[in-house]
């Protein structure tokens, strides 16, 4: 009897466990198939993630665009440019932009928003949300979501909320995974530079003229008290001669005399007074008309060339009561932009 069969071994087990014939047959049957299946499994995943990645650009593209046009309900979504001359109004910020929804005394910012597929739309939308449509309308058919504006003061911004339903091929999905629901979104702030500009410029003039008129208060405050303490100075005082006029006008209205170049006729123009803001102000007591002629036509050269903002004369009338303007010259000066104040 042989050592194998002494020792209690059967025959044949030694070489069911030292044998390798039909291993690469057993590892085909267990291993590929699961290496198999995570191999789609890592497709749908991919597709997955790449449909949701689409969904949010498309959102954050949709944002962006929406509130870079913000400014004009009549660009194109696409591209920004709108027809010459349309626009919408002096006041939609004011009116439309939803920021009467803000005087409600609420922590909360004004929301508008529309939903896609697009609601039908009435006559009582406003601007906003036909900015909102004309955005969702250059979105790719068969998406759901939301698109909604934020005014919250000073932080305007554009929300865009997409969602579809991603169709994976039969081949590489199972079942459950065939129509995967996949979202997106994303917002982008509202700019406005000319507007903010425009704001800040118009702050900051408004404000030096509120303090020159406080002080302006005061100094007439003084004068008053000046005056009730000596009567003398409120005698009526009268220009004699257009000196005279230039000087009161000068202490009146504040800035200084300047000589301007110019090239229509003469070589120079005198300007008797230009004040702070850039307006020119000339004193006449009697007037020559082919002076008055002259003067005209340079103050009209400086205002062409930006040298000076406005011009105004300033007539004075003599101790008889009467002034050197005539209706011709009224009319003249008034069709060439130049203002004209009688003083009594």
């Amino acid at each position: 009897m042989s050592e194998s069969v002494k020792n209690g071994d059967s025959p044949g087990s030694g070489r069911l466990f030292h044998c390798e014939e039909g291993s690469y047959t057993l590892e085909a049957s267990l291993i590929y198939p699961a290496v198999f299946v995570g191999t789609l499994l890592l497709l749908a995943l991919g597709l997955v993630v790449y449909d949701r990645a689409a969904l949010t650009q498309t959102a954050a593209l949709t944002a962006e665009r929406t509130a870079f046009n913000w400014g004009n309900s009549y660009k194109d979504a696409s591209t920004g440019a709108a027809p010459l001359g349309a626009g919408d109004g002096l006041y939609w910020r004011v009116a439309d932009d939803g920021m009467f929804g803000l005087l409600r005394f609420s922590n909360h910012a004004q929301r508008t928003a529309v939903l896609l597929p697009d609601e039908a739309a009435s006559q009582e939308d406003g601007i906003v949300k036909r900015k909102l449509r004309q955005a969702g309308q250059s979105l790719p058919g068969g998406l759901r979501g939301e698109l909604s504006y934020t005014n919250a003061w000073i932080k305007r911004s554009v929300q865009v909320r997409l969602s579809g339903i991603m169709r994976i091929p039969n081949r590489i999905a199972f079942w459950r995974l065939r129509e995967t629901p996949s979202s997106g979104g994303s917002s982008a702030l509202v700019s406005d530079p000319v507007e903010l500009i425009r704001t800040v410029d118009l702050t900051r003039t408004y404000i030096e003229r509120l303090r020159q008129s406080l002080a302006t208060g005061s100094a007439i405050d003084q004068l008053e008290e000046q005056i009730e303490s000596d009567p003398s100075v409120a005698e009526p005082f009268s220009i004699r001669s257009e000196a005279e006029a230039a000087a009161y006008l000068l202490k009146t209205i504040g800035g200084k005399t300047v000589y301007f170049e110019t090239d229509t006729v003469g070589q120079r123009r005198k300007v008797d007074v230009l004040d702070n803001d850039g307006i020119a102000h000339e004193a006449k007591f009697t007037l020559n008309s082919a002076d008055a002629r002259l003067q005209l036509l340079k103050d009209v050269e400086l205002m062409r060339k930006g040298m000076v903002k406005g011009v105004v004369w300033h007539f004075f009338r003599t101790k008889n009561g009467k002034i050197s303007l005539s209706n011709k010259l009224r009319q003249e000066l008034e069709q060439n932009g130049i203002i004209v104040i009688v003083h009594n």
